[in-house]
């Protein structure tokens, strides 16, 4: 069998506190979005918030199986890798969803704004 390399174990580290703070700024996206007069800004926002809640844990499960690479024998340590890299595939999924929310809403807003400068 083939032990994950250090190199490895630290990419997927290092991937996963980044999955972390990109939930973190979608989670705040989300929370601004909420503050909005808007009704649908806001129900963005709750989505966002939700979105960024559930980047951040599978960014931590994906941490957590990382971080446990270290201490395991050839044939887990493959397994955990796996584990990591499949957390953080969906970390990566709910980010891409976060961002095709937030812009279909930033899309609506501008259309609205550009009706109100168009002259009727």
């Amino acid at each position: 069998m083939h032990r994950v390399s250090d190199k490895s174990i630290q990419a997927a580290q290092e991937h996963a506190l980044l999955a972390k703070k990109h939930g973190l700024i979608v989670e705040r996206c989300g929370k601004v979005l909420q503050k909005r007069s808007d009704q649908s800004l806001e129900e963005c926002g709750h989505f966002l918030e939700e979105y960024g809640t559930l980047i951040q844990y599978y960014a931590q499960l994906s941490y957590h199986y990382a971080q446990s690479l270290h201490s395991q024998d050839d044939a887990q340590s493959l397994y955990l890798y796996q584990q990591a890299v499949e957390a953080h595939v969906n970390a990566t999924q709910v980010h891409i969803q976060a961002v095709n929310a937030y812009t279909y809403e930033v899309e609506k807003v501008l259309k609205t704004i550009d009706r109100k400068r168009t002259p009727q």
